[in-house]
């Protein structure tokens, strides 16, 4: 199951813990590690890094309560440590929304000043088209726009 759903099981692991039904965050951050060792990511295809990727920064948005309070670096101390050691590779095969994420992690650790958080500015920054003034999805330049007055969709290219 991690290895598909990553960020929603985290999300799922805390909202438990909040809502006081029962506690699994230990329990899945074991099961995570072990299903994504770092030792092993030479053997992810693009989509699984991005799942490992999001799989971790869910656990630190998770338990910020969703950007709620700030959460402690020490207590995801191994996660912290891998962005570090590998953001170049998080920019260079991943896209922009993850990079975000991870740059969103430190924040929420109140870690401004931390390198991460520059290069994922700059890479986002990079990102962003100019004449649009948005980064384009990974389709393109086409996206959905609902119109709820007429129930329909119209595809914008």
């Amino acid at each position: 199951m991690i290895t598909a759903w990553a960020a929603q099981l985290a999300n799922q692991a805390y909202w438990l813990r909040q809502i006081g039904e029962q506690d699994l965050v230990s329990e899945f951050i074991d099961a995570f590690q072990r299903t994504y060792p770092d030792s092993e990511d030479y053997r992810l295809s693009k989509q699984q890094f991005g799942n490992k990727l999001y799989g971790m920064t869910h656990i630190i948005l998770a338990d910020s309560g969703y950007y709620q309070r700030p959460v402690n670096e020490k207590d995801h101390q191994w996660i912290y440590n891998y962005f570090r050691r590998n953001i170049d590779d998080i920019i260079k095969h991943t896209k922009e929304d993850i990079v975000a994420e991870v740059g969103i992690s430190f924040l929420l650790a109140g870690l401004h000043d931390d390198p991460v958080v520059t290069k994922a500015r700059a890479a986002i920054a990079r990102a962003v088209d100019k004449k649009h003034g948005m980064i384009f999805s990974v389709w393109g330049f086409r996206f959905c726009v609902w119109r709820a007055s007429k129930r329909t969709r119209h595809y914008v290219t």
